[in-house]
């Protein structure tokens, strides 16, 4: 029975890391996909298209999504806080 409840602990920890370093890389792989976004929807050859404000809007948001969501699912899932 002790093998068994090692094998699960090993599994648990397993499957945090593996949060943990998914997480991270989602956040810094968003990060910089969404300020490439902001980039390039703030020129001012775009600032004229409705779909480009949609985008510009978008990414805003979803920047608020990776900035400070993201960071607060890593550090509840796999610091307890």
């Amino acid at each position: 029975m002790s093998s068994v409840n090692d094998i699960i602990a090993q599994i648990n920890s397993a499957a945090t890391t593996t949060i943990l370093v998914l997480g991270f890389t989602n956040f810094i792989l968003g990060a910089i996909g969404l300020v490439f976004n902001l980039i390039i929807f703030t020129r001012p050859s775009l600032n004229r298209e409705p779909c480009s404000v949609y985008f510009f809007w978008s990414t805003c948001f979803s920047l608020f999504v990776v900035y400070i969501i993201v960071p607060l699912r890593i550090l509840s899932n796999n610091f307890n806080i």
